[in-house]
């Protein structure tokens, strides 16, 4: 195998490339400036479609070892895939991701990322909360195979979550802090159970296993109704 590199070599120009790959992400299309110095390929003013979005920013990647840098802005990307990219698939439905994104990677390493986003379902699916989830916000990165949340929110038609803390998926274990608002207790029960319907308001955490967290605090109830 062949990796010598040519730290000699120098090069500048306008770039356009169709069916393209950076860093593993498939890229429909993609324009920008180009250069090439000290082994590292450099994208500026960069354009791309991708995931059924738009990525405009700039990146870089180093020569022979592949470790890449992409700090970007990002429209309307078709959320199950971008999720699936940064190797993070929460249980959310089909949606669209807009904001500004930083991913790092360096060979042996997970990817590294952080990110003010916003996400908005697309999907008109009925089914429990999370499948009527209609929008979040955040201010997360990514590091160590460890999920940090700031400022994050959750919501439904009815509903706000707001959290912030940890997720470590090597310990599969979570760490969160919660504060819930909601207009109507059965938003959160429905399909399951509706027959209580008021004003619901929780302040807590949710500690240890991802799929089996302990969940604790104070839950106060306005006046409502049960039915049936």
């Amino acid at each position: 195998t062949n990796t010598r590199t040519f730290t000699e070599i120098q090069g500048k120009g306008n770039a356009r490339l169709t069916n393209a790959e950076l860093a593993d992400l498939p890229l429909d299309d993609v324009e920008g400036e180009l250069t090439y110095k000290d082994n590292k390929f450099a994208l500026k003013g960069v354009k791309a479609h991708t995931y059924d979005g738009l990525i405009e920013g700039a990146g870089y990647i180093l020569i022979p070892s592949g470790n890449y840098m992409v700090d970007a802005h990002v429209s309307d990307i078709y959320s199950p895939q971008f999720f699936k990219y940064i190797e993070w698939e929460p249980p959310f439905p089909e949606g669209k991701i807009f904001g500004d994104v930083k991913l790092y990677h360096e060979n042996g390493h997970h990817i590294e990322v952080i990110a003010d986003v916003n996400y908005r379902s697309t999907s008109r699916a009925e089914g429990n909360v999370l499948d009527r989830l209609s929008s979040a916000a955040t201010s997360l990165e990514f590091r160590d195979n460890i999920l940090w949340l700031t400022d994050t929110v959750l919501s439904t038609d009815r509903t706000n979550l707001l959290l912030d803390g940890t997720i470590d998926f090597d310990q599969n274990r979570l760490d969160l802090n919660l504060k819930l608002d909601s207009a109507d207790a059965a938003d959160l029960t429905a399909p399951y159970y509706t027959k209580l319907s008021a004003p619901l308001r929780f302040e807590g955490t949710a500690e240890g296993p991802a799929n089996t967290p302990v969940i604790t605090g104070k839950v106060a109830a306005e006046a409502g109704s049960v039915n049936g």
